[in-house]
């Protein structure tokens, strides 16, 4: 079990890992260097490549204790968004919509058409209230598809781990290659 080694976005061998969807996930024990927290004035960027078919839903990257915006301190969701009619991502550092949060700020919706076949580059942006640039950002493959204030709500930190292909106990994990 485990993640697989695989190429990169270069060809190059065992430089990214293959994500099987349903039990793959690589854990970086938690540390308080890896907290964004309750303090919306903290600052984390998040760059990631990835290949896999955003469409079905999964974790690319989470600091939590499971699945789900409440137990989140901040994360990259790949998601269907039913009640939209798009799929992209989720740029998470608060509550969604669904428990009294924003989905165009704190669990930030970001429609995106990034193909299955092809490395892609995510990079989030959060910078809190006292940061030089506040808000939220979303660039993929270089370019600016989404910017939102910082949030009203910003979660706890938590204890959880640092998981890369998904997050907690509970799914739902990347399939795919980061």
């Amino acid at each position: 079990k485990g993640a697989k080694p695989c190429e990169d976005r270069f060809g190059r061998p065992e430089r990214a890992f293959r994500f099987n969807g349903l039990d793959d996930v690589i854990r970086v024990p938690d540390s308080d260097k890896l907290d964004l927290g309750t303090n919306s004035a903290g600052e984390v960027t998040v760059s990631i490549w990835f290949k896999g078919d955003i469409q079905r839903e999964g974790w690319l990257l989470g600091k939590a204790t499971q699945s789900g915006s409440p137990y989140t301190d901040y994360g990259i969701l790949a998601s269907r968004f039913h009640e939209y009619r798009f799929h992209g991502f989720v740029w998470g550092t608060g509550l969604s919509a669904a428990v009294g949060g924003s989905d165009s700020t704190d669990w930030m919706a970001v429609k995106s058409d990034a193909g299955p076949d092809q490395w892609h580059h995510l990079l989030a942006v959060y910078g809190g209230s006292d940061s030089e640039v506040p808000g939220k950002k979303v660039y993929i493959d270089g370019k600016l598809v989404a910017e939102a204030g910082p949030g009203a709500r910003k979660n706890k930190a938590n204890g959880g781990p640092l998981g890369i292909g998904g997050v907690g106990s509970q799914g739902p994990n990347w399939k795919g290659e980061i």
